[in-house]
């Protein structure tokens, strides 16, 4: 049977002072756990953003498509029920912190190719977007899909990994052509889906917090 630990500090000491190297090991694998520890609490502040992902697609469709990074934020904070000391929590650069995690899960969207990463200060849905839903298991599989696909791309020396992935480049279409595109589409348009261009452009025009109010009866305008 094994010799039961001395509790006091004192006959530690002399054990220790005995047999050096087995108190080395013994410190060693203390140590080894506390490292181990580390890295799975800093793995898993890492990738905390991966629940974001979900609610960031649900409310981009609720708004219409696209919204601005801070109504986007904004809105999943007040749909998720998020308490103040969560939505102002701030990280060590002084960034809000669940802001900031919710800009990490649009980039990884954007990669996946779900939202459009064409310009900044916009964020739109693709028609791969509109048509997803994920929970924390599958955002989670998305996220180690893209550090794989960087890590390859470290190794390789391809191109740098903080780029997003450049867009498709718009097919060469003579200018009165495009227009009348765009002219047959919009009047192929339902009411809804009118407004809900028009609530897309003014937020590439900068303006925030854009919701439709919805059709009105002729009756109301005249009266």
């Amino acid at each position: 049977l094994d010799r039961p630990r001395h509790a006091d500090p004192a006959v530690r000491a002399r054990g220790a002072a005995r047999h050096p190297r087995r108190a080395l090991t013994w410190s060693g694998v203390g140590c080894n756990r506390r490292l181990k520890g580390e890295r799975v609490m800093a793995q898993q502040k890492r990738t905390e953003f991966v629940q974001w992902m979900g609610p960031l697609l649900d409310i981009l469709r609720e708004l219409g498509g696209s919204a601005s990074p801070r109504e986007a934020s904004d809105a999943i904070a007040e749909k998720m029920h998020l308490d103040a000391e969560t939505r102002n929590a701030l990280t060590k650069t002084g960034m809000e912190r669940f802001h900031n995690q919710v800009q990490w899960a649009r980039m990884y969207l954007v990669w996946e190719g779900y939202i459009d990463g064409g310009r900044r200060g916009v964020w739109s849905l693709t028609p791969l977007g509109w048509k997803a839903n994920l929970d924390y298991e599958q955002g989670h599989k998305i996220f180690l899909k893209w550090v794989a696909h960087h890590a390859v791309r470290r190794k390789t020396k391809d191109e740098p990994i903080d780029r997003i992935a450049a867009q498709t480049p718009e097919e060469s279409v003579p200018e009165i052509e495009r227009s009348q595109n765009l002219l047959d589409v919009l009047r192929g348009l339902s009411a809804s889906g009118f407004e809900r261009v028009c609530q897309r452009l003014l937020r590439e025009a900068g303006f925030e917090k854009v919701e439709v109010t919805g059709s009105v009866s002729m009756q109301e305008v005249v009266g």
